[in-house]
């Protein structure tokens, strides 16, 4: 059983880098990042089947049918029965791999033949492994911001990750934090520094080390504000081995 300040932990992206590289199993990896990159809920993942990953449209479809969450003193809204999540940049083409794998599959056929209750012992085990903060596995689909769209009606829905000014709610066609619309990282063309450390999971002294030496392509300055360009960040420390 875990503490109860436990159950309010999440994960910021470099604790989940860490818990990932951590993780052998090639299935169980793939799974934890839908969870954590795409706010796909535990039951709802380890139904998802071929049919779902619509590649040429970079979406995934999940067929919910999620009952009423209660987390603490809040309530999760209840989202559609059928709704989509778009992929990420970047990870359309790792799903296209993974799927390559599996021509043996049907397209009405669930891609992951685990249960509930091993991939939550792999969870713990690579937590206890890692000395990585007790975090409850239903917590970290919501470690990040989302967006859903109803599947059948195309209405938006954007759940709010939790951040350390407090729970942050569903709300429908915006975005909205404590009364202010906001952005989501993944969104931004130019990122802060600290922006930029949540979103690559590396620290601040080495992304002010890469803006050094990328002057002209990485940072844009507006005054004395330095700002870091997110896609040529992506673009940077994707060809790079070692920083």
């Amino acid at each position: 059983m875990m503490k109860q300040e436990e159950e309010k932990i999440f994960w910021n992206n470099s604790e989940f880098g860490i818990f990932l590289e951590n993780v052998t199993d090639k299935d169980m990896k793939f799974i934890f990042e839908l969870i954590y990159k795409n706010g796909i809920a535990v039951q709802e993942a380890l139904r998802l089947r071929i049919k779902d990953f619509i590649i040429n449209k970079g979406c995934i479809i999940v067929n919910g049918q999620i009952c009423q969450e209660q987390i603490g003193n809040y309530t999760e809204s209840k989202l559609p029965d059928s709704y989509q999540v778009d992929m990420l940049e970047g990870q359309q083409e790792r799903i296209q791999k993974y799927l390559a794998d599996l021509s043996e599959y049907e397209q009405e056929e669930c891609i992951f033949q685990m249960s509930r209750q091993k991939l939550e012992r792999e969870f713990y085990k690579v937590i206890e492994k890692t000395l990585l903060r007790k975090m409850k596995i239903d917590n970290l689909r919501y470690c990040q911001r989302h967006t859903y769209q109803d599947s059948v009606n195309g209405k938006i829905y954007c759940l709010q990750g939790y951040s350390a000014e407090g729970i942050l709610s569903m709300n429908e066609n915006k975005i909205e934090t404590n009364g202010k619309m906001e952005v989501p990282i993944w969104k931004k063309l130019n990122l802060t520094l600290a922006e930029a450390a949540v979103y690559s999971g590396i620290g601040i002294n080495n992304l002010r080390k890469l803006c050094d030496e990328n002057q002209n392509t990485l940072v844009l300055w507006i005054g004395t504000k330095r700002l870091i360009k997110r896609k040529k960040l992506e673009e940077l420390t994707e060809k790079m081995y070692v920083l």
